[in-house]
């Protein structure tokens, strides 16, 4: 029951951000660095074993490439040596497009990392700025304050899905994960989705965000035909992500 009043806030919240225009936060610095406080809380399992990629909804998509490199993709030389490659990817549930740089030598072909990021509901997708799909042996994403993720390797769905929640809880500037609504959620809990939920309350959010529950079709459904979280500015690193869900 504690983790479904927890779910019911991550949706009530989100439902009130879909009421209303994101506000975007402008920022050129960092964000300061802030140490995990583990939660001391009970894991329901050591990892989750299901995979979104074959329960989520894909939306259709359009791709359009683009002549110029956006500048925040261009200055990550060492995440892509040989220069990113652009395009603009409308969905069928959303009017407005949302804009990958994808390295030539990445993992993911542009088609399967087009695909992903449409399998992420547009209500948590509206979230995401843009998208950078980069190459490396191992499997590893980051998301930035402001809304911009990174993704190395052959990232599944899960982890599309676990950085766009990442994207929410900086929406509106500051985390959502450190307001006192979710500290009291999680006070009156026992248990957390699963061990990595533990390292902190920003975990704990994001994981729960990205976690079926058997009554989630009860819960509030998000708006189609959302604005992305584009426009928004800030390099701090909100979270960043060393493990696959495989």
């Amino acid at each position: 029951m504690a983790s479904l009043l927890k779910l019911v806030f991550l949706f009530s919240l989100v439902s009130s951000l879909l009421a209303a225009p994101l506000r975007f936060r402008q920022r050129d610095t960092p964000a300061p660095a802030v140490t995990p406080v583990a939660l001391n809380l009970t894991a329901q399992q050591s990892s989750f074993t299901f995979d979104l990629g074959t329960t989520l909804v894909l939306s259709n998509s359009t791709v359009t490439p683009l002549t110029t490199v956006p500048p925040n993709c261009a200055i990550y030389t060492t995440e892509c040596p040989s220069a990113y490659q652009a395009v603009n990817v409308t969905y069928d549930d959303c009017s407005d497009a949302w804009t990958m740089c994808r390295c030539p030598t990445a993992n993911m072909t542009l088609e399967t990392a087009v695909e992903r990021l449409g399998s992420v509901p547009v209500g948590l997708r509206r979230y995401v700025a843009t998208v950078l799909v980069s190459p490396d042996v191992e499997t590893h994403a980051y998301t930035l304050t402001s809304g911009d993720i990174h993704m190395f390797g052959d990232t599944e769905v899960n982890t599309w899905v676990h950085e766009a929640a990442h994207a929410f809880d900086w929406a509106t500037g500051s985390p959502l994960s450190e307001t006192t609504e979710w500290a009291q959620a999680i006070g009156n809990d026992t248990c957390v989705p699963d061990t990595y939920s533990t390292t902190d309350v920003a975990e704990a959010l994001d994981r729960t965000a990205g976690h079926p529950h058997p009554s989630a079709a009860q819960l509030p459904r998000a708006s189609s035909n959302v604005e992305p979280g584009r426009g928004r500015g800030g390099t701090g690193v909100a979270h960043s992500y060393a493990h696959s869900y495989e």
